[in-house]
């Protein structure tokens, strides 16, 4: 195990990060980690596949680049 395994997001962060939910505090952490790591990138990725899946189920609705992407 390297060092970085300790600074990981949980699960839950990138979730309530992918739906817009976090704190300004908790929400630097979150986007200075994805700067640097690609596990956690693509685990968004993911996130971000499913929550287009959902809205789909849902219903249409437009949806323009990716869901977690700030500006």
């Amino acid at each position: 195990m390297n060092d970085l395994q300790y600074l990981h997001p949980s699960a839950e962060l990138l979730d309530q990060y992918a739906m817009n939910r976090l704190s300004n505090g908790t929400l630097g952490y979150v986007e200075e980690h994805l700067l640097l790591c690609p596990s956690c990138c693509k685990a968004l990725s993911l996130l971000d596949r499913d929550i287009r899946l959902m809205r789909a189920v849902l219903g249409p609705m437009e949806i323009t680049g990716p869901v977690w992407a700030r500006a």
